[in-house]
């Protein structure tokens, strides 16, 4: 399943070819799936990231880039009964790590535009387990495009 994560980083260039990032991002509760019978499920998704860039050099305003860091992914899944069946609220986090490549556009001195693709890998698995069944899970490693 495909997810969007909007997400905003901020960077310190420490030196010319050296970048330390902070980032996070979401999505917000979006509903997953919906029964018109039993009730409905919605998830929130939230990351958090490190990372640092190694710059190479600069070819008029075209910058290749390569990242790596280490994230924290979180989430939580709200179930909703109707009809009396009784709701569900489970919550968990993975710790990962991601390595990516790509080109950033120098757009002015303190604005880069990067687009970049990679993957990330996460340490745990989560899974929401109602009743001891397993409903939902991450998996482990995801492709990921910024």
């Amino acid at each position: 399943m495909a997810t969007y994560f909007p997400t905003i980083e901020v960077g310190y260039s420490a030196k010319r070819w050296l970048r330390l990032g902070l980032g996070a991002g979401g999505f917000g509760a979006q509903t997953m799936r919906e029964n018109a019978s039993t009730g409905n499920v919605t998830i929130d998704q939230r990351v958090a990231k490190a990372s640092v860039t190694l710059l190479g050099r600069p070819w008029w305003r075209l910058c290749p880039a390569i990242d790596a860091g280490v994230s924290a992914f979180f989430w939580s899944v709200h179930g909703v009964g109707y009809s009396g069946f009784l709701g569900h609220n489970a919550t968990d986090w993975s710790p990962g790590a991601f390595v990516s490549a790509g080109v950033g556009a120098v757009l002015a001195a303190h604005l880069v535009l990067q687009m970049s693709g990679g993957a990330v890998l996460l340490f745990r698995e989560p899974s929401v387990l109602i009743n001891e069944v397993e409903v939902a899970h991450t998996g482990r490693s995801v492709w990921l495009a910024n």
